[in-house]
């Protein structure tokens, strides 16, 4: 659907026999491999961005043994505030 129309702003019929590389080319369309590259990249950018000590605070409260479950402590105590 979408090189469908892509051929259809650019002005270009299947009967010109035109890849769809040159296609996406010529409008500015960016592949999914290249869109997922770059999501990936910001991903590693955020969580390299943080300090060390933060993401083991994080790993260690999520996993505290006093805390009777697993997952993060804050959550449960501003959850108790709305239970009655």
């Amino acid at each position: 659907m979408e090189t469908k129309m892509l051929r259809w702003t650019v002005g270009i019929r299947r009967l010109d026999r035109v890849r769809n590389d040159s296609i996406q080319h010529r409008s500015g369309v960016t592949t999914i491999v290249e869109k997922l590259r770059e999501a990936r990249l910001r991903w590693y950018v955020t969580f390299f961005a943080q300090k060390v000590a933060v993401s083991e605070r994080l790993a260690l409260a999520s996993r505290s043994p006093e805390s009777g479950h697993e997952g993060n402590e804050s959550s449960a105590v501003s959850c108790s505030g709305w239970v009655r």
